[in-house]
């Protein structure tokens, strides 16, 4: 990747930079980015886009990032509307005109003030383009805390009745601040961390911008939170009737107001079964590391072995099927790759076709194939990659709904030099000569034959059952009392089981 991208300008860009960084990792997340607006007959600089932007797919996310002090020496009213106009009205002016140049003049956006360097990532199609517009609006965190005083965080209250200059009449309470254009999520000091450390894929961080937009521009009922941390506890706890996480409001009918509490973030992060979950999703972030070390080396191909990284929009097309994929499959992932490296015997060939039927759209054949002693290195690599693209073709046949099959060779962990190799075969206009080659290739070569395939079936489980609470799931987002309650029901049943 082209090292001259920037890091930010100002303490906070760079913190945002890094954040985003971590959550979407370095090919889609690009700070500070130009037009050429600003230059004249090839003089001048051009004029900043925005302070960050993230392209995944047809989803881009549009980041504006602004720091102003709120004085706290005046009338709040005051303070508040000078910090409004200045924080968050002037990102959305900037997410409205950066929407627009991105819409209509997306081939001028370059990575450098001078706009020498274009930028690398091909745009989607105006009629696919899928936009999230963020601000990041910061300053008047500690003013929110002092104002609300008692146990607030101070994050911003979420109000989504307020529109546009309503806002100046309620100090720190934030709704709809572009209304009649695009909708804009406001995060502040707290809810931007908390955001996107839970949220840290871009699959599930569009998921949960999707739905909490989908959510707060609803006529009805109004939503009315004490913070962002609240709806976030609701969206990670709850599950729609699609399997789906959703922020499934409690309650039946259609009420005309639903207001939460403060106790639904501290008793989630305090849950046994969220610090459960979190320590499972320790072993996910392998998948994080390895998608960025093909990032670094570039080591990806094509079916037939052709490299295909020459240029970085060519790398981004095969691994943004990785990188599709949310924190709880990466956990499946990592952990079948890991089983498979470290219970694969010496000196024999070893391999891991990975299918869900909850990730139907994606497979994977993870492939340990050990180098000969005086062979060719590069001849090596050459027959292990030919090999890869042979199991990807076949995968399909076992794997018949998949859309795309991902291969990823390496040597076995003994191996005294190591190298990595991706494949990823594209197989959505699947036709019958291909079906043909393919299972000629099945037969002619013996790979993933039925019978040496040996199947497990396991379902992975974001919230782990603990001792604490092993049969209440839902009490997950529950206060204080009431876990202590669920906590008692079931010692009372457990005795009367004994």
């Amino acid at each position: 990747m082209n090292t001259t991208v920037s890091e930010g300008v100002t303490p906070s860009e760079r913190y945002l930079s890094r954040l985003c960084r971590k959550s979407f990792l370095s090919l889609w997340s690009y700070p500070n980015l130009h037009t050429d607006e600003g230059k004249r007959n090839g003089k001048g600089v051009g004029n900043e886009l925005c302070d960050l932007l993230v392209v995944f797919g047809s989803d881009v996310i549009i980041f504006s990032d602004k720091y102003i002090k709120l004085n706290e020496s005046i009338d709040i009213e005051v303070a508040w509307t000078r910090w409004f106009k200045k924080a968050v009205q002037a990102s959305v002016r900037q997410l409205n005109g950066a929407e627009a140049w991105i819409r209509y003049r997306g081939d001028r956006i370059y990575l450098d003030p001078q706009c020498t360097l274009r930028f690398p990532i091909t745009l989607p199609e105006r009629h696919d383009l899928r936009v999230h517009r963020v601000a990041v609006a910061l300053g008047a965190f500690q003013a929110c805390r002092s104002f609300f005083g008692g146990n607030s965080i101070g994050s911003l209250l979420v109000n989504s009745e307020l529109k546009g200059d309503e806002h100046y009449a309620l100090p720190f309470h934030i709704g709809h601040v572009n209304p009649g254009k695009g909708f804009v999520h406001v995060f502040e000091e707290f809810t931007l961390d908390a955001v996107l450390k839970e949220m840290d894929t871009a699959a599930d961080f569009i998921a949960y911008l999707s739905k909490r937009e989908q959510l707060l521009t609803r006529d009805r009922p109004i939503i009315m939170a004490p913070g962002e941390e609240q709806l976030l506890s609701i969206y990670l706890t709850k599950i729609d009737g699609q399997g789906e996480h959703n922020f499934v409001i409690p309650g039946e009918g259609e009420p005309d107001l639903i207001s939460f509490d403060e106790s639904f973030w501290d008793s989630m992060v305090s849950n046994p079964q969220y610090l459960a979950k979190k320590k499972a999703d320790t072993i996910s972030y392998l998948w994080d590391r390895l998608i960025e070390h093909f990032i670094n080396t570039a080591g990806v191909f094509d079916e037939s072995g052709k490299r295909i990284v020459t240029e970085p929009r060519e790398l981004e097309r095969g691994l943004r099927v990785m990188a599709s994929e949310p924190r709880i499959r990466r956990r499946q992932l990592a952990r079948a790759l890991i089983d498979l490296m470290e219970n694969s015997a010496d000196g024999h060939r070893a391999t891991r076709l990975v299918y869900s039927n909850d990730f139907q759209e994606r497979a994977y054949i993870f492939l340990l194939l050990p180098f000969i002693e005086g062979m060719d290195y590069e001849e090596y690599r050459l027959d292990r990659k030919t090999l890869l693209a042979a199991y990807c073709r076949v995968a399909k046949l076992v794997c018949s709904k998949a859309a795309f099959i991902t291969g990823i060779a390496m040597e076995p962990p003994s191996a005294k030099k190591s190298s990595e190799d991706m494949v990823v075969l594209d197989v959505r206009d699947w036709t019958d000569e291909m079906e043909q080659e393919a299972r000629q290739l099945q037969q002619g070569v013996g790979l993933l034959l039925e019978e040496n395939i040996k199947k497990t079936e396991g379902r992975e489980i974001e919230y782990p059952d603990t001792t604490v609470i092993s049969r209440h799931a839902s009490s997950i987002g529950l206060n204080r009392k009431q876990r202590r309650a669920a906590a008692s029901r079931e010692r009372r049943e457990q005795r009367k089981r004994k």
